[in-house]
């Protein structure tokens, strides 16, 4: 008797099994003349602080573009 094909496991996926995420609940007193648009603003700042880059970052980036021009004009030199 030949032996019978056996399927490969395939490992089950991580959203399976990841635990799922809490969406933090905001409290804001209505009541506070400014406490909504105090709160509104303080997130738009951290978001804004989280998605933009570190003045190190953006030196980091200005020198890997200065040496990509360095690199494209010795290929073009030595063609």
């Amino acid at each position: 008797m030949r032996n019978a094909w056996q399927p490969a496991e395939v490992p089950i996926p991580t959203y399976v099994s990841a635990p799922k995420a809490i969406v933090p609940k905001r409290v804001i007193d209505l009541t506070t003349p400014g406490a909504w648009s105090e709160e509104q603003e303080r997130l738009e700042r951290e978001a804004l602080a989280a998605t933009s880059p570190s003045r190190n970052e953006i030196f980091d980036q200005q020198l890997a573009d200065e040496a990509v021009q360095r690199l494209n004009q010795s290929r073009a030199s030595n063609e």
